[in-house]
């Protein structure tokens, strides 16, 4: 301990204190020697040896005071400052009776936490009103200013903090203030009458200033920690909310950070449903509620969560029963009683797509505190929802468009084949009519003089016609097929010729030679052959159609580094640049019958081969497709 007398600095150590000129004294021999030197003063006047004495004594309470602020400075905990500066207070002051009051501006009153009686510290939790004409704390409270009275038996504005308390006779309360502002209120009381001097007032206001400085430091500091700890909440939920786009999970995550943040009974989503145009339980964070109120629709013109996303701000409800706007049907449903109630919007964009809805804050009402936290969730709540809506429309569209190129691919091959009907037609034609022939000459050789050898030729002939016709039928069903999306290692070469051996004769009757120029090098590659087959087939009957008087379709398969090669080249009309450019666009044809998909599909397949598609084409000259594949 720190005091000063006449300028000579002393350090108390248990009972002792350190003089810089005299080393460490007893406290006690230093009274004696007090009362000695006393003695010896007798000459002196009264006033004097009263002066003295006075000094040592203010300038141990003063060094008391130094002390406390500096414990002061090293706490952060409200409670424990609190206590400190009532003990200090019992140490320089004699009182009965102490209290510490702080103002609780929400409840409009002053809230006692401490008060010290006769050497025991007491915890309390009373409230006195600020406007209450029944309290001398309350008056200080209100007009900022100490009040000394030193008998309270005659001051109207005096309450008892016990009736059954030794009676108090004088009062001593001071404002703990704070840059002009009172935070609270330090009261002494004694059962003597005029007990307190303006000594008194003078350094119990001295710790009420730095027992004030002390608690709004503890208060600074807490509403730190608090505000870092939900700082890291928010963005840990802004973390935990963009790293998904399924819709379910960003639901959950919403609802478990809300947990974080916000002490509640139970949370819940509700999205607004463009076809039904309400709203829609999405997510419920108690299990017990969430089978009951998913899926259950609430009309924007009932509840509270209605009202939220009519006027697009936020509401804090503190007696949900007593609410005009409270939708009753859901305490029904659930069996909970709902008391408090805080819902806030989605907004994204500038549209409210939901709300967000907390109800039964555990440890009282929802405050503003807790609608800022709330609409800051909701904010990334809301860009996570509807990132995840948009995310899953697209799979959606993605899927369609899927079921939709099958369907295309299919229709395209269809076409191709009906091109092809007729020389197929024919083709099947010739055999069976030699299969016809060779089984009436087999029945005449069995009605004349058997020729067992004849019957075996004629049969055999059929035999072979019948192969053939089924070799047709066989290629036929491989390319009606509905394509799989499996891809195997491939022979190209193969695949190929099954295309050319299912069109040759549309080739023959078209008069179009075909070059076969196959690379041996060329090994299996990984692809979809019977995508693969169908974009052969369209490049063979385009050469088809681009040679209306016939000519020469030339395919070539090279083997280049990582890539195969496979180009067809015909000797037909050719093609300009206008036509050339637009020559892959869906629906564009030059043909008077033509779907116009034909190519884009083939596009579209070898796109999805990771491949190109390429070609050169000069009017009057021919044109060439060039296929590349990678061969890994």
């Amino acid at each position: 301990m720190v005091w000063c007398d006449q300028g000579t600095p002393h350090f108390m150590e248990g009972g002792y204190y350190h003089d810089e000129r005299e080393g460490l004294v007893d406290a006690a021999s230093d009274a004696k020697a007090l009362s000695l030197s006393v003695t010896d003063m007798l000459p002196l006047e009264d006033d004097i040896l009263l002066d003295v004495l006075q000094r040592k004594r203010q300038g141990r309470n003063i060094e008391a005071l130094y002390q406390l602020g500096w414990s002061q400075i090293l706490l952060y905990d409200e409670p424990t400052i609190l206590r400190c500066a009532l003990e200090v207070a019992a140490q320089v002051l004699d009182f009965d009776f102490a209290s510490f009051s702080l103002v609780d501006t929400d409840a409009a009153a002053l809230r006692v936490h401490y008060f010290l009686e006769r050497g025991v510290l007491k915890t309390v939790e009373r409230f006195i009103a600020l406007d209450s004409p029944r309290s001398i704390s309350a008056a200080v409270a209100r007009e900022g200013i100490a009040l000394n009275v030193p008998d309270v038996r005659r001051d109207p504005r005096y309450l008892p903090y016990d009736e059954a308390a030794p009676p108090t006779c004088s009062e001593l309360c001071v404002p703990m203030k704070l840059y002009g502002a009172v935070i609270g209120v330090l009261n002494l009381e004694s059962g003597e009458r005029n007990h307190f001097t303006a000594t008194d007032q003078f350094l119990l206001q001295i710790l009420a200033n730095q027992t004030a400085v002390a608690v709004q430091n503890a208060r600074l500091y807490a509403q730190t920690q608090r505000n870092a700890r939900e700082f890291s909440a928010l963005i840990s939920a802004t973390h935990a909310l963009s790293a998904n786009l399924d819709l379910n999970t960003v639901l959950q995550q919403t609802l478990v950070q809300i947990n974080t943040l916000l002490e509640a009974e139970d949370a819940s989503v509700l999205l607004y449903d463009n076809a039904s145009e309400d709203l829609v339980f999405a997510a419920v964070a108690s299990s017990n509620t969430s089978a009951i109120l998913f899926g259950q629709h609430v009309s924007l013109d009932a509840g509270v969560a209605g009202w939220v996303m009519r006027n697009k701000t936020s509401a804090i409800v503190e007696n949900a029963q007593e609410d005009p706007r409270f939708f009753r049907e859901i305490d029904a449903l659930t069996a909970v009683t709902t008391r408090s109630l805080l819902a806030v919007p989605l907004i994204t964009k500038d549209r409210v797509i939901g709300v967000l809805e907390v109800i039964n804050k555990v440890d009282g009402a929802f405050n503003t505190h807790d609608r800022e936290l709330l609409e800051a969730l909701a904010s990334s709540a809301a860009i996570a929802i509807d990132n995840a809506r948009l995310y899953q429309e697209l799979i959606d569209q993605i899927q369609l468009l899927q079921a939709t190129q099958v369907k295309l691919i299919q229709s395209e091959k269809m076409g191709a084949l009906g091109r092809l009907i007729a020389s197929i037609s024919h083709e099947i034609n010739n055999p069976l009519q030699s299969i016809q022939g060779c089984l009436t000459l087999a029945k005449e050789e069995l009605e004349s003089p058997a020729r067992p050898d004849k019957i075996v030729r004629y049969l055999d002939i059929a035999e072979g016609e019948i192969e053939r016709i089924a070799t047709i039928v066989r290629r036929v069903r491989e390319f009606y097929r509905p394509s799989g999306r499996e891809r195997a290692p491939t022979d190209i070469h193969q695949t190929l010729e099954s295309v050319l051996a299912l069109s040759g004769k549309e080739l023959q009757h078209s008069f179009v030679e075909v070059e076969r120029i196959w690379d041996p090098a060329i090994p299996l590659i990984v692809v979809n052959q019977d995508h693969l087959r169908q974009v052969f087939l369209n490049l063979v009957i385009n050469a088809i159609d681009a040679m209306p008087k016939g000519g020469t379709l030339t395919i070539r398969t090279i083997l280049d580094h990582k890539n195969v090669i496979i180009e067809f080249a015909d000797t037909g009309i050719g093609m300009s640049p206008e036509v050339q450019a637009r020559l892959f666009e869906p629906f564009f044809t030059t043909k008077a019958h033509g779907s116009g998909l034909g190519l884009s599909i083939s596009y579209g397949i070898i796109q999805e081969h990771n491949g190109q598609i390429l070609v050169q084409s000069e009017v009057g000259k021919g044109t060439t497709f060039t296929i590349i594949l990678p061969v890994a």
